[in-house]
This record gives C-alpha cells, structure tokens and sequence, in this order.
C-alpha cells in the first residue's frame, strides 16, 4: 500500500501518511493559512484493489467526488465528505479527524483478527 498526504503545493508538504502526525497536518494548514498560501490537502492511496486520490478544491473552485467501485475506497470518500474536505474551508480540525478515521479504516481492513478483537473490547 502506498498512501501520502499532501498539504499545499511546496516540495516540503509531502508526507508518507504513516509519517504524517495529528500535529504536523494541524500546524501545517495552520502555518499556511496565517501566511496566505494554499492549504490544499490532498489524500492519495494505492492498494491492490483500488487507487484513489481526493483533493480538497481551490478556494472558489468546486469539486466533486465520483463514487468507486471498492469497499474500502468508497468507505473512505464518505469519511472525506463527512469531514467536509470537499469544501475549500475545510478546518484543520476535519483535516485530522478524516486522518484519524482512515487510519483506523486501514488498520481494519489490513488486520481482519485484530478488528474483531478491537469490537469485543
């Protein structure tokens, strides 16, 4: 699996997505914002099944997401669209939830015994 985040359009906002923390995606749309710059965040993810990438739109633009033909990739365009990241004024705080939520999407999907175990618990 292959999966990065992207946050604004310089070189230096390229995370893999396991090495982007909670706190750098925060402080990054945070820092980019109070200097005028393009928070653009955008989510890219290949696995075998599928490949997928959402970007959240310009300021003025719109931008819609196209429904896909995969489970998981489809479970993770409704969490992109509930956080808001669709919108160009997305919150920093959407912005982590929809990581945090992925994540745990991910953990799932890539450990079937360890989902169950985490619903038991």
């Amino acid at each position: 699996m292959l999966c990065q985040i992207h946050i604004g359009i310089q070189r230096d906002s390229i995370r893999p997505f396991e090495d982007a923390t909670d706190e750098w995606v925060w402080l990054r749309i945070l820092e980019l914002r109070q200097h005028g710059r393009s928070s653009q965040f955008k989510f890219s993810i290949r696995m075998a099944e599928f490949e997928l990438e959402l970007c959240s739109p310009l300021e003025g633009w719109a931008r819609g997401v196209e429904p896909i033909d995969s489970p998981i990739g489809q479970q993770i365009i409704d969490i992109w669209c509930q956080m808001g990241m669709d919108d160009a004024e997305y919150t920093p705080g959407a912005a982590v939830s929809f990581m945090q939520r992925v994540r745990y999407l991910l953990q799932k999907h890539s450990s079937p015994s360890m989902a169950l175990r985490t619903a038991m618990a």
